[in-house]
């Protein structure tokens, strides 16, 4: 009989059941095989995951007092505990599996599946902060080094206002993109079959765009093509797909390559045509688009 202890620095998830074949949890019932393969993969597993199946001390009941609020469970008649504790403090930086995604992708996506991040945790961690960086680097080249634009491939330096207001919309851009791309490898996803989370979809795209973003960094610099980044990472993003479909989104061995293939393409698709969209407009062939854009960088505050 392991015995119960609650730790400040782990998480704790607590799963009480008042019959040994039916756990109540969240308002859905599993049987006790449940019990037993959940069991059996935490002892098969090399996670820093711990499973206790124990009976509720009387210690603890306090902890399950909330419960009793909720109809039809009664404190008295909950008789058995399963505990999942989980390190709740990350020892590396979201920002850096950019480059593990590149230099050991299977790994790193090991990592992001054992850790089951939600979709707000991603983005706000994730997603946002490094799109936050490539805009300020890119942005930083436009106002200082220019691009190169127009058939006579001038050097255009571009206001500070309106590429503040320029990178505002590429980063909303990016992240319509990363929401499109996620709805559609779980759409995809389902053609095959396979039943998946938005939130599975959603960290396959976020994490495996990130090598994207990255190079896209390089946008800074007016001596390389745009074109030439957008393909570099979109074939590091591709490789990284490949480590990551069978491992965050589990589909059947059978349908996986299909399902990489088909996401890789619609991936390829839709950030073409952002990419497409983001040059049209640097080389002045929006022009009732750089005439709003004025307008919103003449009200900016500064």
């Amino acid at each position: 009989m392991a015995e119960l202890r609650l730790d400040r620095t782990q998480g704790v998830q607590i799963l009480a059941f008042e019959q040994a074949n039916r756990i109540r949890f969240r308002k859905a019932f599993a049987h006790r095989d449940l019990i037993v393969k959940i069991a059996q993969a935490a002892a098969l597993s090399q996670k820093p995951h711990q499973l206790f199946l124990t009976r509720v001390p009387v210690r603890v009941q306090g902890i399950l007092r909330p419960l009793s609020r909720r109809p039809g469970v009664s404190v008295a008649r909950l008789r058995y505990l399963i505990v999942l504790t989980w390190p709740a403090r990350q020892t590396s930086l979201e920002m850096l599996t950019a480059l593990l995604l590149m230099l050991s992708p299977g790994a790193t996506w090991d990592r992001v599946e054992e850790a089951k991040r939600g979709v707000l945790f991603v983005l706000f961690t994730h997603v946002l902060p490094l799109l936050v960086l490539v805009s300020a680097a890119e942005g930083y080249g436009l106002v200082y080094w220019g691009r190169v634009v127009g058939p006579l491939s001038r050097l255009k330096q571009f206001p500070l206002r309106e590429t503040i207001v320029f990178e505002s919309g590429q980063l909303m851009l990016a992240l319509l993109v990363v929401g499109i791309c996620a709805w559609m490898a779980k759409s995809s996803g389902e053609t095959f079959h396979g039943r998946h989370s938005f939130a599975q979809a959603f960290g396959l795209v976020a994490y495996g765009f990130a090598p994207f973003f990255l190079f896209r960094a390089s946008d800074a610099f007016p001596g390389i093509s745009s074109w030439l980044s957008w393909g570099i990472g979109l074939l590091f993003t591709i490789g990284a797909l490949y480590h990551g479909v069978p491992r965050v989104m589990q589909p059947d061995p059978a349908h996986a390559f299909g399902l990489f293939l088909v996401s890789s393409l619609l991936i390829a698709l839709t950030t073409g045509l952002a990419q497409t969209l983001s040059w049209c407009y640097l080389q002045g062939k929006f022009p009732r688009v750089e005439s709003l854009v004025s307008v919103l960088a003449a009200r900016l505050p500064f």
